[in-house]
């Protein structure tokens, strides 16, 4: 979902744990609703954030990286 947000490539991948269904959304169609629902471009924006937040937080965890916070 971020990725369509954004429009850039995407960064991670996903392995199920369990079987599931997926539905796949099309970015065209992510765009069309963020434009109509303002609440919902905040929302992935705020996921966005928290995953960054996340990678940023694990990576200053690692030996030999310098966290310039």
């Amino acid at each position: 979902e971020i990725s369509a947000m954004t429009r850039k490539p995407r960064t991670a991948t996903v392995v199920a744990a369990t079987p599931c269904s997926l539905i796949r959304v099309k970015a065209d169609l992510v765009q069309q609703i963020i434009q109509k629902n303002p609440n919902v471009r905040m929302m992935l924006e705020a996921i966005r954030q928290g995953r960054e937040r996340d990678t940023v937080e694990k990576l200053s965890d690692e030996p030999g990286i310098d966290d310039e916070r």
